[in-house]
Formats: C-alpha cells, structure tokens, sequence
C-alpha cells in the first residue's frame, strides 16, 4: 500500500464529542492530507453519512443524546449504504465486556483511548483502508 492509496482523497469521519481529544485527532489527519468531519453526537453523525460517504469512521461510545456509540454502530451496520465502512472505536470504555460487543456489533477495532496514540489511530485508519480496498 502507498502513502497516496491511504491519504488521498480519503475522508474520515469523527464522531466524538470530547473538543481536545477530536482537537488532536483532527490535526493529525488534516496534517497527513485526509479530508476529515467532526459530528459531535447521533445527529451530527447521520447528517454527516448523508452528506458524503466517509471511507473509514472513528467512533466514541460515550456521546451526548438519545443514541451512545453502541447504537450509532448498530445501526450504520445495518443499512446497506454504510454497513461496509470500517469503524474503528475509540473509547474510554475498555472492559472486555465492551469490547466484544463493540466487535460483535461490526467493529473493525477497538481502541482504548487512555491507551492509544493518535499515531496509533492513524496507523489503523490505513489497515482499515487497506481492507476496503482488498
């Protein structure tokens, strides 16, 4: 895989609502070249989808709203349109009660956020392309 295959014309969308963590996230990918949306809760994140079809999604648990990650997840997967976009979590909720259901929901990972590096982030952001593009 080259660099241009994971960047170019690439758009991430990051459905998060903590403002330092998407903060830092943001730049990094900008930095890199990816086109890159923010949607601070369930809405935010459906207007977004609709908008224009994101080729990876970074997804919080914890969000404001009537609908958490789980559900957000849950339903991306089940509508034909989006279910093949990976989701890779990213998340303060680590048990590994959570983590199975976020896999067993479609998750293509699970990242604890206390844990991970946005140089992590970016690096599974590429594995996810990479499995789009096989």
């Amino acid at each position: 895989m080259t660099e241009d295959f994971a960047t170019q014309n690439r758009n991430i969308l990051l459905i998060e609502d903590d403002e330092v963590f998407s903060n830092l996230v943001s730049a990094k990918l900008q930095s890199l070249g990816y086109d890159f949306v923010l949607a601070k809760n369930h809405t935010e994140a459906f207007e977004a989808l609709e908008r224009k079809k994101p080729d990876v999604i970074l997804l919080d648990l914890l969000l404001p709203g009537e609908m958490d990650g789980f559900a957000i997840l849950k339903k991306i997967k089940s509508d034909e349109n989006f279910k093949n976009i990976p989701i890779i979590i990213v998340s303060n909720l680590d048990s590994v009660i959570e983590i199975q259901m976020g896999m067993k929901l479609g998750a293509f990972r699970y990242l604890p956020k206390s844990l991970v590096t946005v140089n992590e982030i970016v690096e599974n952001i590429k594995s996810a392309l990479v499995s789009i593009k096989m």
